[in-house]
């Protein structure tokens, strides 16, 4: 091992300037103010303190106030500051206030004038108008955040930090049944829907099912299978608007002159969850689309295992003939032969879509053809399709010849380029118009970028709020945050256009198993970690030297082209120096060479920037590897336990090491065809290993006449080290002596004579025997033979000292063999070869067999066979890997053998959340006899969780957006992966801070590093500085690197010059005295290891430096200094550069991984620290989204709405509706007390505890303390009526957070650490309360207290607990983005606007049901005995026109239709009737008088089917047309306007002249907008001041008075046309 940089850290490549240190945080001005004193000489309370800071720092002053100077005869405001003496009166008004709302103005007594455009606040108003004056030159955003926040009121209650339980942790479901649809047969597993969907009726069922009835009866179809089909068919009635002429532009009419329009089908997307049969719902799309005759349509899937899944669902629903004869793959077809096929269904993969020929004919252009272009009318199923996504949606003449959207920009201004598949499926939407598109999957829109192919739900484009398109909706998601999808989600189930349902997850188990640990794989990943550090330090120095080379092949070769001109010496030496001089021959074992030398050849050639990149894929891939081997052993373990408890047993990972094993086995001389054994598994890790070190030390050319190291050969054994080859192997070694894998084959090869190069044969020189001592100035030929040596012996150090970790196998090698081979575990993955430990005979022990995956059949069907086997019984344990996480059931089916219950055991966390739902989706699923319980394993390397963020951030938006509501994704939350979501913009901001701090060395820092940290990192610099002061001249100018230092050592002794004369100066001369003075702690331990001194006499030296060198400002940023440099990040790299974003999260937890675990552990928990201290200061403003925040208390009351007609003809029966909701947010003491009990009862166990400790891991600055759930009482004198009494839940050691609860707040969460530095045992020091009956009696007394409004108090610091808050729900979607822009203060066309957001809120009213019920709840069916009177004596009767039949076709499918001929004929004397029926498909057939009987009374054997089976109305039983006959009794909106007729223009309050009556009921579960809380000044023109109104308030008259100025027609208007339509019709 080279030991030569082992304390060169690679150092920053920055100036020694550090970031400045981040600004003080509300909760830093908390923390100090905690303690304190207040006005009263008493102390200061904590959530004072805080909100005391939040005041400060929210600057709430009225000098800058932007207010309306309109005059009362116009309706436009013009808007503008006040002058100075409004701003004296403010001012004074400010301080009259002061006595009944001085929890507004807290703090401002002694300076209560401020700067309109700065900071800065003033004892007098003098000098604030003086300095105003001055700083009127600043910056205009300043000014306009200024100008907002002055205008802009805070809410008059006081707040304290932390967030509603439910709003973090939550989630709710509620069983799910169709609330329109009132037939068909129950689905065969519990469904739930989550709360927030639920909340949103969809549309009256208008279409009617000509499907065959048999399948609605017998329910080969559920009711929820059959609810999607009829909203997809619904609305595939529906046409997207397109732009009238009248709105568009002379070039945009000129533009569709020139090219025929056709207008958009609306699209369908069916977001059902995993297992709830949505390949059979596709299946009945399609049998209700032939009913309907139409006659060819497209299925497109992500595996052609799923082309017989197809066909098997069509022949479950009837379509036996058509399944078997008209069901095509298209990737089996020949290219130009879909023309023979007139009708059926097209089968393709999203691979074959983008695919293409020799002759560039793609299958896309066929595809299109086949269909008939923009007539085309049928289906295109888009099944899973998560497989098409990433598309920078933009107008198909922005493609480029490709087809591919156009990409502008550089580096980080780069646009991602769409994916191949996504573009293809744009563009069979876009040339076929009218097809009826289905989006399926359970992972449709993982995140929201991916939403760009969906173009037909109808989001974006014309009539939307996005016309601009979906870029326009995208930044529109974008600025409203993960509220904006769900919003979106429950507009599409309000208009039909989404289907999202999953299966109850009830019976089902999670476990989250954290802190996995191997003390081998510890030990062995320290290690590892130390070669990686070895090996980064050197990589500059071989980027430096690949560019000298490039530098010099480029001066070569333009020399070279510039015809007879003679190189220069260097020139001519370089070209000998790097001539490839290995000779070829045609000799078995040369050929066996050939591949290697290739690669070799291609790694002495490689560029340096794409070495960089090749070394941090390999160090992410190695460790990666690592934290699943680390694994192993427990799952090893948990799985044999659940066979011994009687389940069986699914393992789950994403990848299976192939590609590194294969390439291992094919240099030891094997392929695909031959087999052979190894002594042992192929380790991944140890071939990422040696590959890095090979690419990053490629061996020269190898001289003439030298033998090249045997163990670069894994086919040579020690007994061939003679034998002569005629290259080197960048393959691992394989001679006993390194003890690893030998091989089988070729054992004992000839040695062969070689012709050295002067034409004799003979002997060569071992490449070992080279004598170092030979003169390289003498001649190129022996600088090359030392080259050679130096270059072998380094790789060989390199080598052996990987082979010395003994690296571990393959984690589905050895999970396969240790669970009892290929016999008994079922393999689904995507693997061709694999290695099996099986007993030689020949040798007597137990080898590993390298050979193929082999089954009954065909390769292709091997998973099918295996996953036949596990459900048979026939395994009992199946490893499943991300090749088979699609379209594959392993659930304990009903109908299978096998009913054991599933453990499925995740090994390995997959990359997006789409994997991860797919592959847990195949556990759970419906028809299944018992849930399974899923376990997680994380191991305890910290970035490993950076893996959990990644799957963490994907679940939530998953379920924000197939779901409603991102806190529906079960497997996110309930597992507790949320913690681990890192991967935001919160975890940005934190990390930006957190390494500015770092690169500052800055003092205050969030955790304490212990003495042994301080103690290496001190260790170091003296070590350096001893250097230092060793050579001549200033100690500071030395530590400058010299130019002809070699880059590793450049950028070490730029990382010591950065940190010892910039941020840790002071420390630095303090040190540079120890050293003369004897002190160094490098000495103190060198004597200790040479045995001069003892431990016992050493440690005191040593423990005082230390101390010395943290008072001198030696802390833990420091040494995360050295320590993130060892990994490469450093000031220079993970801040933005020309081409380069500054780090995120995601690579600074990859970069992470290379660090030991002690000091990854310590640095993921601080960077958690930092982004948890992001969160509760977002929080605290406000900015901190959580998708849909839930309104909850002791007492939640919705009281009738106001109702506002906003779309005018647009959309006339649409309504926005405004909720005033009466919130008691308190808690009774009966609720508290089974709080607390229920807490008492768990406090055994680990997780809650009172020994849980506080902080992340439980540790607060180094100190552990214990959080005790409980009652606790603060009796200070302050609070006069009563003593404050609050509850405190600790949520276990799995969390890092407590609730505390208080009459009056209700729940709220509080990080550990505040609450027990803030809360426990800050200035309050509340006491715990044992006896539980006083502390409900003192709750109940408070609980009574705080009978009044919340802005009232009842105690200092102590406020009411009623509050009254208002939603604007109902259709807001179609007009949001106008709300948004509503909701912007600064004045109109400012540069600067700045939106108030609102946030997504659900409210429940006390008492109520979270199903919502249908405003239709029965469809009773009409009276209908005259028609069944008429029907059973049509019997008797002859067949008519008019008169249903029904027929039999494709198999036993029965379609229905009419009689619409009778054909009168004579034949002889014979009188013979013939009849035509048309029939739904479109099919017409003649049918003689008996053939029409027959087929009347079979129409009516199907309407008693329908009618007693599926609960079908008789009426739409005997109905074929498209629309329904039993319609809602819902009728169309009445227009009452709230206004008299004629006081449209007399009102101020613009919102009324769109207000209407409102006479619907209150629903049982709302979701809807709501602004902020606070108070914003509104020119009044009947009073001729300005007033303060409520923003919501706000929002809703300056949102009416745009539609006003818009030409919106009011109600009144509206009501007006309505009476002329109607007279115009009588």
């Amino acid at each position: 091992m080279v030991n030569k940089f082992k304390l060169k850290r690679a150092p920053p490549r920055s100036s020694p300037n550090g970031v400045a240190a981040a600004a003080m945080t509300p909760m830093m001005a908390a923390e100090g103010a905690a303690g304190g004193e207040d006005n009263d000489g008493n102390d200061t309370d904590p959530f004072e303190a805080m909100a005391l800071s939040i005041t400060e720092g929210g600057r709430m002053t009225m000098n800058a106030r932007k207010v309306s100077m309109s005059p009362t005869t116009t309706n436009t405001d013009t808007q503008g500051y006040i002058n100075d003496n409004d701003l004296m009166m403010n001012m004074m008004n400010m301080d009259n206030s002061h006595s009944t709302n001085h929890h507004r103005f807290i703090g401002m007594t002694h300076k209560p004038f401020s700067c309109a455009h700065c900071d800065e606040r003033f004892r007098t108003y003098r000098r604030a108008k003086r300095h105003q004056r001055q700083c009127s030159g600043k910056k205009n955003r300043v000014k306009a955040e200024r100008k907002v926040k002055a205008e802009t009121k805070q809410p008059t209650k006081e707040k304290e930090e932390g967030d509603d339980v439910e709003e973090a942790e939550e989630i709710t479901y509620t069983s799910y049944r169709p609330a329109k649809l009132k037939y068909g047969k129950d689905h065969p597993d519990a469904v739930v829907q989550n709360s927030t969907l639920s909340a949103v009726l969809p549309p009256d069922v208008t279409y009617n099912l000509a499907m065959p009835a048999s399948i609605i009866a017998n329910g080969n179809l559920s009711n929820l299978q059959l609810e999607a089909i009829v909203y997809g068919c619904q609305r595939h009635m529906v046409d997207l608007p397109m732009k009238d002429a009248k709105d568009m532009t002379m070039e945009e009419e000129m533009q569709q002159q020139q090219q025929q329009t056709v207008p958009l089908r609306a699209g369908f997307l069916l977001g059902d969850g995993a297992g709830m049969g949505k390949g059979r719902t596709l299946a009945g799309f399609v049998v209700e689309n032939i009913a309907r005759g139409r006659k060819k349509h497209v299925w497109i899937s992500v595996s052609s295992d799923l082309y017989e899944d197809a066909k098997r669902d069509l022949h479950d629903l009837g379509l036996d003939d058509y399944a078997t004869d008209r069901c095509y793959n298209l990737g089996k077809l020949p290219y130009g032969t879909l023309d023979k096929y007139d009708e059926g269904v097209m089968f393709a993969t999203y691979q074959t879509l983008i695919s293409k020929n020799r002759e560039k004919v793609t299958r896309l252009d066929e595809l299109v053809e086949w269909c008939g272009g923009e007539e085309f009318d049928g289906l295109i199923m888009l099944d899973e399709c998560h497989k098409a996504k990433t598309i920078e949606y933009v107008h198909p003449n922005e493609l480029d010849e490709k087809g591919n959207p156009k990409t502008v920009g550089r580096g980080m201004d780069k646009r991602e380029k769409s994916s191949q598949t996504a573009t293809k499926v744009v563009l069979l939407q876009q040339m076929l118009p009218r097809a009826r598109v289905v989006y399926c999957s359970a992972t449709s829109v993982s995140h929201p970028k991916n939403l760009g192919f969906m173009s037909r739900l109808g989001l974006w484009g014309h009539g939307t709020e996005h016309p601009m398109g979906f870029n326009q909706f995208l930044s529109g998601l974008k600025r409203l945050g993960t509220g904006a999808m769900e919003l979106h989600a429950m507009h599409l189930k309000s208009i039909g256009a989404l289907c999202a349902r999953t299966l109850s997850y009830e019976s089902c188990e999670f476990e989250l198993v954290d802190g996995v640990s191997d003390d081998k794989v510890r030990q062995l990943y320290n290690q590892a970690s130390e070669i990686w550090t070895d090996l980064h330090a050197q990589l500059a120095d071989r980027c430096k030297k690949l560019n000298k080379r490039d530098e010099m092949q480029e001066e070569i070769a333009k020399w070279t082209a510039m015809g007879d001109v003679e190189l220069s010496e260097n020139m001519r030496r370089h070209l000998d120096l790097y001539r490839d001089s290995d000779t070829e021959s045609d000799d078995e074992d040369d050929a066996k060479f050939e591949e290697e030398r290739r690669l070799r050849r291609i790694y002495r050639e490689r560029q340096s920037k794409f070495l960089k990149g090749l070394f941090w894929s390999a160090h992410q891939r190695f460790f990666r590897s690592l934290c699943i081997a680390s694994k192993v052993d427990k799952a090893i373990s948990m799985a044999k336990k659940a066979l011994d408890d009687g389940h069986c047993c699914v393992i789950g990972l994403q990848s299976t090491g192939e590609a590194r094993s294969k390439g291992a086995a094919l240099a030891a001389g094997y392929n695909d065809n031959d087999g052979g054994s190894f002594d042992n598994f192929v380790s991944a890790p140890n071939e990422d290993l040696k590959r890095i070190i090979m690419m990053m030390f490629p061996l020269p050319p190898k001289p003439k006449g030298v033998i090249a190291p045997v163990f670069l050969n894994p086919i040579k054994n020690k007994d061939e080290e003679t034998a002569s080859s005629n290259d080197d192997s960048n393959d691992p070694p394989s001679d006993d002596t390194r003890g690893k894998r030998r091989s089988n084959r070729d054992k004992n090869p000839k040695p062969k004579k070689r012709k050295l190069s002067n034409g004799k044969s003979g002997n060569q020189i071992p490449w070992d025997e080279i004598s170092l001592d030979l003169d390289v100035t003498e001649s190129v030929k022996n600088e090359r033979m030392v080259n050679y040596r130096k270059a072998a012996e380094k790789i060989k150090n390199y080598l052996d000292a990987v082979d010395e970790l003994e690296l571990p196998p393959n984690p589905l090698d050895r999970l396969m063999n240790e669970l009892g081979g290929p016999d008994k575990v079922a393999e689904l993955t995507g693997r061709k070869l694999r290695q099996v430990r099986r007993y030689d005979e020949s040798k007597g022990r137990m080898v590993v067999f390298y050979e193929k995956r082999n089954g009954t059949g065909r390769f292709d069907q091997i998973n099918i066979e295996e996953r036949n086997n596990f459900q048979s019984g026939k395994k009992l344990i199946a490893i499943l890997s991300e090749a088979a996480s699609t379209g594959i059931s392993l659930q304990a089916d009903k109908r299978v053998g096998n009913q054991r219950r599933r453990v499925h055991i995740t090994l390995e966390l997959p990359w997006s959340a789409d994997k991860a739902i797919q592959q847990l989706g195949r556990t759970h699923r419906a028809n299944q006899s018992s849930g399974p319980m899923y376990k997680f394993l994380i191991s305890e390397v910290g970035g490993e969780k950076r893996f959990a963020a990644a799957v963490a951030k994907r679940l939530a938006l998953l379920g924000a957006l197939t779901q409603g509501d991102r806190r529906a994704t079960g497997q996110s939350s309930a597992l507790g992966l949320g913690g681990f979501d890192m991967d935001n913009k919160f975890g940005t901001k934190a990390l930006k801070k957190m390494l500015a701090s770092i690169w500052d060395c800055s003092g205050s820092s969030l955790t304490d590093a212990e003495d042994s940290h301080i103690f290496v990192a001190l260790k170091l610099i003296d070590s350096h500085l001893s250097t230092v002061l060793e050579e001549d001249g200033d100690w500071q100018v030395n530590l400058a690197p010299y130019d002809d230092d070699s880059k590793s050592e450049q950028t070490f002794y730029k990382l010591m010059e950065t940190l010892l004369l910039g941020p840790c100066l002071q420390l630095a001369k303090e040190r540079v005295e120890a050293i003369k003075e004897g002190r160094s702690v490098d000495k103190y331990y060198k004597s200790l290891e040479e045995g001069t001194e003892t431990k016992e006499t050493i440690k005191p030296k040593i423990d005082e430096e230390v101390k010395a060198a943290k008072e001198a400002g030696l802390n833990f940023n420091a040494c995360c200094f050295i320590w993130l440099f060892d990994v490469g990040v450093t000031q220079e790299s993970s801040s933005a550069g020309k081409h380069r974003p500054p780090i995120g999260v995601p690579k600074f937890l990859n970069r992470c991984l290379g660090m030991n675990l002690p000091r990854q552990k310590l640095m993921t928990e601080h960077f958690l620290k930092h982004l948890e201290q992001e969160i509760s200061t977002a929080k605290r403003a406000g900015e901190y989204d959580i998708g849909i925040k839930t309104v909850s208390g002791h007492s939640v009351v919705i009281d009738k709405p106001r109702s506002f007609s906003f779309r005018g003809l647009e959309a006339k029966d649409e309504r926005v509706l405004l909720y005033k909701i009466n919130v008691d947010r308190g808690m009774n003491s009966e609720s508290a007390r089974e709080l607390y009990d229920e807490a008492m009862a768990l406090e055994g166990e680990a997780g809650n505890s009172p020994t849980t400790e506080a902080g992340v891991n439980g540790w607060v600055g180094g100190r552990q303390r214990r959080i005790a759930s409980g009652f606790y009482i603060d009796r200070r004198v302050i609070f006069k009526a009563v003593p404050r009494v609050v509850l405190i839940i600790n949520q276990g050691r799995n969390s890092s957070k407590c609730v505390v609860i208080r009459p009056n707040e209700g729940k709220r969460t509080f990080s550990k650490e505040h609450v027990n530095e803030k809360i426990i045992n800050g200035a309050a020091q509340l006491s715990r309360c044992t006896d539980v009956r006083q502390a409900v009696e003192t709750w109940n007394r408070e609980f009574d207290l705080a009978d009044r409004p919340s802005s009232e108090s009842y105690q200092r610091w102590c406020y009411g607990r009623h509050d009254e808050r208002f939603v604007f729900a109902g259709s807001v979607v179609p007009i949001l983005n106008k709300i948004l822009v509503s909701a912007n203060p600064s004045e109109t066309g400012s540069e600067h606007n700045i939106m108030i957001m609102p946030s997504i809120i659900r409210v429940e009213p006390s008492g109520k049901s979270q199903q919502p019920t249908s405003e239709n709840p029965e469809n009773e069916e009409p009276a209908t005995n005259s028609e069944a009177t008429a029907s059973a004596d049509d019997e008797a009767e002859a067949p008519a026109v008019g008169k249903k039949v029904a027929h039999e076709m494709f198999g036993s499918s029965i379609f229905r239709g009419v009689i619409t001929e009778h054909k009168d004929g004579m034949n002889g004397r014979d009188q013979s009737e013939t009849y035509v029926a048309e029939f739904t498909d479109g099919c017409n057939v003649e049918m003689t008088s008996d053939q029409a009987k027959k087929a009347i009374r079979l129409f009516e054997d199907e309407v008693e089917n329908l009618v007693e089976k599926a609960k079908v109305p008789r009426a739409d039983a005997m109905n074929i047309d498209v629309h329904t006959v039993v319609t809602s009794t819902t009728q169309g909106v009445t227009h009452r306007p709230i206004l008299p007729e004629g006081e449209d223009n007399e009102t101020e309050e613009y919102e009324r002249i769109f207000e209407e009556e409102y006479d619907g009921d209150v629903p049982n579960l709302l979701v809807g907008l709501e602004f902020p809380e606070r108070l914003i000044r509104w020119y009044s023109r009947s009073e001729n001041e300005h007033i303060d109104i409520p923003f919501w308030q706000f929002v809703l008259r300056k949102l009416a008075d745009k539609l006003r100025e818009d030409g919106t027609v009011s109600s009144r208007e509206m009501l007006n046309l309505e009476k002329a339509e109607q007279k115009m019709g009588k």
